[in-house]
């Protein structure tokens, strides 16, 4: 039973042929005179009436009025068998979006690389200026140093916060190319 549901019969014109509809390939046909369909892009949807007969390039019967050829991202084209030639090659007309250029290419990419590294810098410059000045505040326990770290501090503290939401910036166009 299994195999029934895999495969199916058509019938053009008493001549019988036999297809697998997962891989939508003929195997077996008592007639030579086939239509090599090939299409460009390759692997389009084949349908006669509305049954799916396979998947391009595929060999057919000459029995058959028109097929309609479908796949995501094109025009749905309808093909009598008049205006099939042998061995001829059918355009199908791209309708769908083209994808932009990768992230990395476009210049927000390097705005934010460069972003992180300056912010990365200024971090460090600030709290090394920190670090320093509250070293001389514990040698000389002037109040002074003691304000300078603070402001350091809240200086580091602020570029570092930048640089997460940078780095959050990246990663998010990052995960969602």
């Amino acid at each position: 039973m299994k195999y029934l549901n895999r495969t199916f019969i058509i019938l053009f014109f008493f001549n019988i042929t036999l297809f697998s509809q997962s891989e939508g390939k003929q195997y077996y046909s008592k007639d030579d005179s086939l239509i090599l369909l090939k299409t460009n892009p390759e692997d389009v949807y084949v349908y006669l009436r509305d049954s799916l007969i396979g998947h391009t390039p595929l060999k057919l019967e000459q029995g058959f009025s028109t097929l309609i050829l479908q796949k995501d991202g094109y025009e749905q084209k309808v093909l009598a068998l008049n205006d099939l030639r042998k061995d001829e090659i059918v355009n199908l007309h791209f309708i769908g979006i083209n994808k932009k250029d990768s992230f990395f290419n476009r210049p927000v990419f390097k705005y934010l690389l460069g972003g992180i590294i300056a912010l990365g810098a200024a971090t460090a410059y600030f709290k090394i200026k920190a670090d320093k000045n509250f070293d001389e505040y514990e040698f000389s326990g002037n109040r002074s140093y003691l304000d300078k770290t603070k402001r350091f501090d809240t200086i580091s503290g602020i570029t570092f916060g930048v640089l997460q939401v940078n780095f959050g910036v990246l990663i998010y166009h990052f995960l969602t190319e």
